[in-house]
Order: structure tokens, then sequence, then C-alpha cells
């Protein structure tokens, strides 16, 4: 039998629907940031923090114009490319994990004696944490684990929380199951005696494994507050610092993914705490080999050198802060306590009155107009 010979025209009319079809998947697999093979997908440090990998991508950060429960601070909605995949913790840092670290127990202030804000265990969330203290905590424990620590961007951290979706919350748009995901007003506050976050991890995980990511406490960030998009870096961030994820002195609707709350770094309250991220190591390129090695000179043996914490490293996705190292960012990074018999006053917030006689909270999530109460008379807003 004679063979057929194909004209170059109908060899390539064969290979065109493949041609087309590599170009087409061409795109998707260049926007797919996977975590490292050799990353274990979790994995729990000497201090019992268990994390969770999350790959690099792109988050929309924000609420749509459009959107019911849209906050301005939420506004515009933007994307923002997170270079490199990150561990973040699963919950929220407990008691137990920050005094093995910092032997401090910041959250037994003077409303311990009431029960009022606050319960004792290895497994509630350390809370009335202040922005220096939790970046420090971050440095310790960066050294105690010879790994880098540090906060998640806000970036990070609704990119962790929303993983890939676009709904309210993580679990969707029915407020009506937000009980089943976190700890807010609504399923928290029966009485006096309720007020104050719960343990951790009790309620159900979001899409990428992680527990408390809305409600119990919210949780600072690496940021100081700026308003959106934090990608133009023409606008200079704040004296604030912000948290993310609401907490149970507030409904369900304010914490949402997108939502927004902003503090004095050095404030504390009772429903402030933190969540840790952990990088992955950075792989160095191996030396390039000497064309003709030498032997070294002998040189004298280095003078010992004290040890100190390393410095958390800048976060490399678009919302690092302008090229700052992350020392540049705390203000008097060591922790100190607050006001010690001194006065208590923020921006619009109550005048200086001393501590010990008068408790000053801003109302609503945090910011939203202060208002003032007289310890052991709780007033809920």
């Amino acid at each position: 039998m004679k063979p057929t010979r194909l004209s170059i025209s109908q060899i390539f009319c064969c290979f065109l629907p493949v041609i087309c079809l590599g170009c087409l998947c061409l795109p998707s697999a260049v926007a797919q940031s996977p975590a490292p093979a050799d990353a274990p997908a979790t994995l729990t440090d000497t201090t019992g923090i268990r994390l969770q990998l999350i790959a690099a991508g792109s988050v929309t950060l924000g609420s749509a114009p459009s959107a019911s429960l849209a906050e301005p601070e939420e506004q515009p909605q933007h994307e923002v490319r997170i270079s490199q995949a990150y561990y973040i913790g699963v919950t929220e840092i407990t008691q137990k994990q920050w005094f093995s670290i910092m032997g401090t127990r910041p959250w037994r202030t003077s409303w311990n004696t009431p029960r009022l804000y606050v319960t004792e265990g290895d497994n509630y969330p350390a809370t009335w944490i202040t922005w220096p203290e939790a970046r420090t905590y971050c440095q310790r424990l960066s050294a105690h684990e010879a790994a880098v620590y540090r906060l998640p961007t806000e970036a990070e951290w609704e990119h962790a929380c929303r993983n890939g979706s676009a709904t309210a919350w993580s679990f969707g748009d029915d407020n009506s199951v937000a009980a089943d995901h976190g700890w807010f007003r609504q399923n928290t506050v029966t009485d006096m005696y309720s007020l104050r976050p719960r343990e951790v991890g009790g309620k159900a995980p979001n899409s990428t494994g992680l527990l408390d990511m809305h409600g119990n406490v919210a949780e600072w960030c690496f940021d100081r507050f700026r308003t959106y998009p934090l990608n133009d870096l023409s606008e200079p961030p704040t004296t604030l610092g912000v948290l993310r994820g609401g907490h149970w002195f507030v409904t369900h609707d304010h914490g949402r993914s997108a939502t927004r709350d902003r503090l004095r770094i050095r404030r504390r309250l009772g429903s402030a705490g933190l969540r840790v991220v952990r990088e992955l190591p950075q792989k160095e390129a191996p030396p390039a080999p000497s064309a003709s090695p030498a032997p070294a000179p002998a040189a004298a043996p280095p003078a010992p050198v004290a040890e100190t914490a390393p410095s958390p490293v800048p976060p490399n996705t678009a919302t690092s802060p302008s090229g700052q190292s992350a020392d540049a960012l705390v203000v008097g990074s060591q922790p100190s306590a607050e006001h010690p018999g001194g006065s208590l006053a923020g921006p619009g917030c109550c005048t200086p009155v001393p501590a010990d006689t008068l408790h000053c909270v801003p109302a609503g999530p945090f910011l939203r107009g202060p208002r003032c109460r007289i310890p052991l008379i709780p007033v809920l807003w």
C-alpha cells in the first residue's frame, strides 16, 4: 500500500488545536503559585503553635460599594499580590504560648477581680496585648524557634481567611450560621460575667483549616492603618494599628472577612490578641565555583558577640510599608506597663484621668465615638 504524504498545511492544521490549547492553559499555569513541594502542609513548633501553609497568590481586599455591610475604610476594592507562601497560626496565640515566651500575663488587669473580660486558662487567647508587645513576642519567638515569626500583613490575613471566597464571611453570606464559625455578641453575651473571649478552636474552621478567623478576639496585623488601596504607597500610614476578624464584643456584621478595625498601638483592650505568621526559609543560591581556589589565610578567632533576637523581616508583599524596616515601624519597641499610675486618654476619647478611676474604651468596633465607664459597671455597646 502506498503511504500517504501529508502537506505542510495539513500538518499545521493537525497541530493547531494542540497549540491553541497550550496557549489557553499557559496563563492559568503561570498565575498559579503553589507552595514549595518540600514544605509540609502543617507543622507544630516547640511552643505548641500549630501552623497551616498558605500558598502565594492574589487576594481582593475590601468590599464592593454595592455590599450592604460595606464600611468606608473597606473601599475601594483592590487586588494585592502575595509573592511568597507562608505559614499562619491555626488559632490565636493562647495564654500558655504567650507566657512560655514572654513570662508575662498582660491579661491580669483590674478586671480579673470581678471576672470580667478575661478567663485565665492555657487554651484561652492571650488578650490585653499592645502592638509593640505583639511585635516583641514575635521577635523572641523567632529566636526561640530559629525561624522568622511576625504578625501577618492585612493582605496575608485576608488571603488566609478568604481562601478564594468573595463572600462577606469565609463561610458565605448567610449570617444565620455565623454562630457556628465564631464568637460574637449574639452568642456570647448573656450577662455581665459572659463578657469575655472563649477558648480557641471551639468553632468550625474555614476552608483553609484555620479557626477563629471570625470573632473571639481581634488580631493585630503587621501594617499600620492606611486608607485603601494598600498598594498606593503615596498614602502615608497613620499612627494607628490594624486589627482583623472582629471579636466577642461586637456583632457578626463587624467580623466579616473585609472588616478593618483600628486602634492606637499602645492601647490595651480585652478583645485584642494576635495570630502569627512563620516565614518559609529562603533558599540561598549555591556559590559559584572558583577557578583556582587558594588556601585561606589563618585568622584570629572572632570575638564573642552577644546574641540578640532577630528582627522580623518585612513581609514580601505589596502591603510592605514602603520599604521601611520592621523596626522602623515600632514606636518604642520594648514592652512596658502602660500608664503606671498615670492616665488614660486617646484621640477623641476621654479627658485624662487616673487610670484606676475611669476606663475609656472607644465605642463601636473600636473608634466610632468614645464612651467612658466606671470600673465594675460594664456597659454593652
